[in-house]
């Protein structure tokens, strides 16, 4: 009977080590990336893709965020911008560039998603296609509102602000 409680403990320790914190798996997938191009590429990025959608509510710091979007930078860089021939048709990062502009700001900022429009827009262009503005118009209109975007008028003490405060005039 002990025996089987030092089994399951050391079970459940094995489970825990294994269980990697969504930080850590951004630094993963962004050490893999950074690696270079390999023939693991597209399946890693679809790996990458998997991750992004299942954990796109969750709450990220900027850090992660910004290593969020240098891994679709890395992608884009090495499946699109490189001069190296295409081993596979489909070999293009253009399905990432989709998901990562369908992600929530959480995920990828304004700033981000503006900058991986225009990667999109590239690969539409490369392979002859026309950008479509819906997907600009959808990114401003996306825009998450809040205190940060809304600008704020502070009066002095010795400025008028315009308001009536019932006070006669003489």
């Amino acid at each position: 009977h002990k025996n089987q409680q030092e089994e399951l403990t050391e079970r459940d320790r094995s489970k825990h080590t294994t269980t990697m914190s969504i930080e850590e798996r951004i630094r993963a997938y962004h050490t893999e990336v950074l690696q270079g191009k390999s023939k693991k590429t597209m399946s890693n990025m679809a790996k990458f893709k998997k991750f992004i959608h299942k954990n796109q509510q969750e709450e990220l710091t900027e850090r992660d965020r910004s290593k969020l979007f240098s891994i679709v930078e890395a992608y884009f860089t090495q499946l699109d911008r490189s001069n190296e021939p295409k081993t596979e048709e489909n070999q293009t990062s253009r399905t990432l560039l989709e998901d990562a502009l369908a992600m929530p700001f959480s995920m990828f900022g304004q700033k981000h998603k503006k900058t991986i429009l225009k990667w999109y827009e590239e690969v539409l262009e490369k392979n002859g296609e026309k950008p479509s503005n819906e997907l600009s118009k959808g990114i401003e209109q996306d825009k998450p509102k809040g205190k940060s975007n809304q600008k704020k008028k502070w009066y002095s003490s010795d400025e008028d602000d315009g308001l009536d405060y019932g006070e006669e005039e003489e």
